[in-house]
């Protein structure tokens, strides 16, 4: 409890610093500063992407931002210190955020633009539509999903940032090498502390009920 309680004062205290102090921080490997830059900025950003591509896929660009942030720290801390100390960190996240929406909304406009064509064939009989199955799920099923993606984005919050990081680039596909080098550490290192974030994220009760469910995203764990 005394740990916690010190973590929390930490944090406390850190939010009163400033972004480039912040960032400094959370460069040299203070966890606690990266934290207090996500809880500034995360609720911004969500509310930004929601308006732009909608609410069902703005947890996923969020968190894309943030791993940018995570992975970008020691570029922007170089930055700082070559800038005026009252910059804010706002115009680069909402830069990284803003193109991230329009990478989705393209991805979107290409799969309509797909169906669209495959709509123009005349040919009911050889038609490719008639062996595609409707991939929207019904309404519950959406909701289910909705709340999967939900229990398990505040799951990762729980993490430590170089355990979210290398956990989220571990499922975009990236080997323990790739990442390690990436992060600047051992790839032994980078597996370990993989595996240490699935431990905890099963051991959840939320994560044990979201990824239980046939509508869930499917997330590596190994």
């Amino acid at each position: 409890m005394l740990k916690k309680d010190t973590r929390s004062t930490v944090q406390a205290l850190q939010s009163e610093l400033p972004d480039y102090l912040l960032v400094q921080r959370a460069s040299a490997n203070d966890q606690e500063a990266f934290e207090v830059l996500v809880q500034r900025y995360q609720n911004m950003l969500h509310q930004y992407v929601c308006v732009q591509i909608g609410y069902e896929r703005a947890q996923d660009v969020v968190q894309f931002v943030l791993l940018q942030l995570y992975l970008a720290m020691p570029k922007l801390s170089e930055a700082y210190s070559s800038q005026p100390h009252h910059c804010s960190l706002k115009p680069w996240l909402f830069r990284v955020t803003k193109h991230r929406c329009i990478d989705e909304q393209r991805k979107k406009k290409r799969q309509a633009s797909l169906f669209s064509e495959l709509e123009l064939d005349d040919d009911e009989n050889t038609s490719p539509l008639a062996l595609i199955i409707d991939p929207t799920p019904l309404p519950e099923k959406q909701v289910e999903e909705k709340e999967s993606c939900a229990q398990i984005y505040r799951a990762l919050q729980t993490l430590s940032p170089t355990m979210r990081a290398i956990f989220l680039l571990r499922n975009e596909g990236l080997t323990f090498a790739a990442i390690a080098q990436r992060l600047k550490m051992h790839p032994v290192t980078a597996k370990t502390y993989f595996h240490r974030a699935c431990v905890k994220l099963r051991a959840m009760p939320s994560i044990k009920q979201a990824v239980s469910r046939p509508s869930s995203k499917r997330t590596r764990w190994n």
